[in-house]
């Protein structure tokens, strides 16, 4: 089933020496049979970071049983957690990494969005490059959610760098913003389809 995206919402301006750094930081995908044993490809996202490509992967960790790719069902209809990390030349997950949120605007209502997004460099967790439906910041195009588990969507965000101060986000005075466009498409693993119905 499709989903119609809500209205999409302009961003800010943009920082061009941030986002070379962060792709300057991204050393070539690996292609998918190059993936270490521990990991399986449940999706990809190819996008752009003003401009430069960048290319990352959900994946299931066999070692620690954990998802990229998750769906839970709250009211009846499917939100997801999404976690696409950078693969290097050995096969191993490193930075960039960018997690995302999608769920219903509202609960019984068709519409989704992206709640929020974080894409962290190598200043880590605690001061990613932030950006939400609430501020604008994210919008969710595309939207599509098969009964085979595939599931994809086009995305742009203009994310801002963040800290993390007593348990909350707040935007970094004088933080430029980078804005990312792109196209995911995975396929949820056979085990958790039951809460995509």
């Amino acid at each position: 089933m499709q989903f119609p995206s809500p209205n999409a919402i302009s961003g800010f301006g943009c920082a061009a020496s941030l986002a070379s750094a962060i792709i300057a930081f991204q050393p070539a995908p690996a292609a998918a049979q190059d993936l270490s044993p521990r990991y399986d490809r449940l999706g990809t996202l190819d996008g752009k970071l003003e401009g430069d490509t960048l290319t990352l992967m959900a994946l299931y960790d066999k070692k620690y049983d954990r998802s990229g790719l998750s769906v839970m069902s709250i009211a009846g209809q499917p939100s997801f957690a999404i976690i696409a990390r950078n693969i290097d030349d050995a096969g191993e997950v490193t930075r960039p990494t960018l997690s995302l949120s999608i769920g219903p605007v509202e609960p019984g209502k068709p519409d989704y969005e992206i709640t929020e997004a974080r894409l962290m460099d190598d200043q880590g967790r605690r001061k990613p490059l932030r950006a939400t439906a609430d501020e604008g910041t994210a919008t969710l195009e595309q939207l599509v959610i098969g009964p085979d588990g595939k599931v994809s969507f086009a995305l742009t965000l203009e994310l801002k760098r963040h800290e993390r101060v007593s348990g909350k986000f707040i935007a970094v005075n004088g933080a430029k913003s980078v804005t990312l466009t792109g196209q995911f498409e995975g396929e949820v693993r056979a085990k958790d389809r039951g809460q995509l119905e």
